[in-house]
């Protein structure tokens, strides 16, 4: 055992020989003739130098100074953080005698560069500054040119790099991988053979491209069933635009695409889809549009901004990281807030909802907080972490949220489906009871030609009409028009129909029958409205005619201008004065509702009064038929009365 003296001795002398022979390491020399393998592996050191002189692609200059760097890891983890701009790799490659045409190949390299043999350009992928032209995807193979077949060579291949300042905060610039270098057909092979790259990098977002794709095909469907219900339209937008961004992270493995338009695409269909987002989750759940939402809705308008600044050099890597911070977390608390608020209120969709947003949500807000972090350089282990959330956690939560959001969707339909049927069963019977309660056809009292026609806008209209004899041999006739559509508006006309027939026991005056009318409706039309106009034509010629907010009569061609009360159902103060008028033989009396005058035609000019006036006497099969051909739009309802001498027997 040697002493204690002389070990200590041994080891100085140790490092001072590994100290001298430090200055003799050289760059790694790639030997071809060993193993007489087609294709070697690239791995090894490279001298590196940043900055930019075209000099330094000389065979003949001495790069013996310059730091040796791996060649399968960029240089930020190698003494050169978040460095951007240009720098150069230098290596020399021993070709053998006799050898094929040979290539060269580089999987990842980040961002452009270019391939120098002997100072000789071999090609490059992208552009360089000041005509910048960022691409990411497939490389192409690099041919060496022709050695000679007599005698062994040595090669120097240089590497001009351009990183981008962009990316320079999250990735070193420079291989990311060993290169190749090889037989021309060999290489060809292993090009091919390397799409479409790493799986890690594409299998997961592809995975949630086809399944948003599936997803939006299903919303969709949903909603050219139910056009009226918008959430599902908006779920399938946003489910749209979440598959184009989906796409577009694995579009780089299965060809080139440009850096700048995949960024400022990407960004704008972000922002668009958030709109859509926003936009389901206020049909779904009926929420407020407070200064959140708004707050949320402007930020996710100007999400591309910060990354055309950035292409255009004007946003620094810290502005836009600021800038993509507070774009992303305002909508996403604002569907917090409201999915959480509805869901203590009751809401049963709110409550289904509640644990596959916090999830999905929460995994979001997780990720952007990690990688801008690291973006701000907060902290160095964060990007693994936003891998984990970008390509682990994604399919799964995707998996989780989307099956919770189509289940939800699909009961919704199923309620809706229900829903419907029960209300078309409810038309079935408001239109049997309206069949009954409306004349088909006008009815024969003598001294009178009666002629109506009535045409619905829908499969229960609510305009009305009644004519019923009067008790001195003349005739009552009533018509009017009730606001709004489907069931309540035809519940309406039956009460105010049965309304009709009940008065006429007791009353024959059109004004008493006009406040009878208003005060059964009062405070049951839901805060509707109805016009009415009732009149009575004795045998003797005597019209007595009152109006409820309806168009006037028609008298021969003429307005018979009458003194309108309120519509029915707006107050119960509402008078209506009667207008007394003397009919002759043959004079014809025209009664319409709004639709006709309100029939509007391709160009959307209405039929107006004009038209209707010089119409009215027509009869009224006439009047209904041409309002109807010009462009029907709400019920069309037409009587038409004549005042004709009754024959006395001999």
């Amino acid at each position: 055992m040697l002493p204690r003296k002389a070990l200590i001795h041994f080891l100085l002398l140790l490092a001072m020989l590994c100290v001298s022979g430090a200055e003799a390491v050289r760059a790694q020399a790639f030997d071809l003739a060993k193993d007489r393998l087609p294709i070697a592996e690239l791995d090894g050191l490279w001298r590196f130098h940043p900055g930019d002189d075209p000099h330094w692609a000389d065979p003949a200059f001495d790069d013996s100074s310059w730091p040796l760097l791996r060649s399968d890891r960029g240089w930020s983890s190698q003494g050169y953080p978040k460095m951007s701009g240009f720098g150069w790799y230098r290596f020399r490659v021993k070709i053998p005698a006799g050898s094929a045409p040979l290539a060269l190949y580089f999987p990842r390299f980040l961002t452009s560069y270019e391939v120098y043999a002997d100072g000789r350009l071999l090609g490059g992928f992208g552009g360089m500054p000041p005509r910048r032209n960022l691409q990411t995807g497939r490389p192409p193979v690099y041919r060496l040119p022709a050695t000679a077949q007599s005698q062994a060579s040595t090669i120097l291949i240089a590497i001009r790099v351009w990183h981008w300042p962009y990316w320079a905060h999250y990735y070193g610039g420079g291989p990311q991988s060993a290169g190749y270098i090889g037989g021309a057909a060999a290489i060809d092979r292993m090009r091919v053979a390397d799409f479409p790259g790493d799986p890690w990098s594409w299998a997961p977002p592809l995975f949630s491209a086809l399944l948003c794709f599936l997803g939006a095909i299903f919303a969709l469907g949903f909603a050219w069933q139910h056009r009226r219900e918008r959430e599902y339209l908006w779920f399938g937008v946003w489910l749209l635009f979440k598959t184009y961004i989906e796409a577009l992270a694995c579009a780089g493995n299965f060809g080139t695409i440009n850096i700048d338009f995949r960024e400022i695409s990407r960004a704008a269909a972000e922002g668009a889809g958030t709109l859509a987002f926003l936009a389901f989750y206020i049909h779904l759940l009926h929420g407020r549009k407070n200064w959140l939402f708004w707050v949320s809705a402007f930020v996710s308008l100007t999400r591309p901004l910060p990354f055309l600044l950035a292409m255009m050099g004007i946003f620094t890597q810290t502005q836009v990281s600021a800038c993509n911070f507070s774009t992303l977390v305002p909508p996403i608390i604002w569907v917090l807030i409201l999915v959480t608020v509805k869901a203590f209120e009751g809401v049963p969709d709110a409550r289904l909802l509640l644990g596959p947003t916090l999830l999905v949500e929460g995994v979001n807000l997780a990720g952007i907080v990690t990688f801008e972090m690291f973006a701000l350089g907060l902290t160095h282990g964060s990007m693994s972490a936003t891998r984990f959330f970008n390509l682990s956690a994604r399919p799964f939560i995707d998996v989780i949220f989307l099956s919770a959001m189509l289940a939800i969707l699909v009961g919704r339909f199923t309620r809706t489906r229900r829903h419907e049927e029960h209300l078309a069963g409810e038309l079935q019977a408001a239109r049997i009871v309206q069949q009954i309660l409306i004349p088909e056809q006008a009815p024969r009292i003598p001294g009178f030609a009666i002629q109506s026609c009535y045409i619905p806008a829908g499969e229960v209209g609510g305009d009305f009409f009644q004519i019923l004899p009067a008790n001195n041999g003349g005739v009552l006739a009533v018509i009017g028009d009730v606001s709004g559509k489907g069931l309540p508006a035809a519940m309406t006309v039956s009460l105010l129909v049965g309304t009709v027939r009940t008065l006429v026991q007791y009353t024959q005056s059109p004004g008493e029958i006009l406040a009878a009318m208003n005060g059964c409706v009062l405070g049951r039309s839901g805060g509707g409205f109805t016009t009415c106009l009732a009149l009575r034509v004795d045998a003797d010629g005597t019209l007595t005619v009152a109006n409820a907010g309806h168009l006037a009569p028609y008298l021969d061609g003429r307005e018979l201008a009458t003194d309108n009360g309120l519509p029915l159902g707006l107050s119960a103060e509402s008078k209506y004065p009667e207008l007394t008028v003397t009919l002759h033989a043959d004079q014809r009396l025209t009664l319409l509702t709004d639709g006709v005058v309100e029939a509007r035609d391709a160009s959307g000019e209405l039929m107006g009064f004009e038209r209707a006036c010089a119409l009215s006497t027509e009869a009224a099969e006439r009047i209904a038929e041409a309002a109807r051909r010009f462009g029907q739009e709400d019920d069309i309802t037409v009587l038409t009365l004549d005042l004709q001498p009754v024959a006395v027997p001999a």
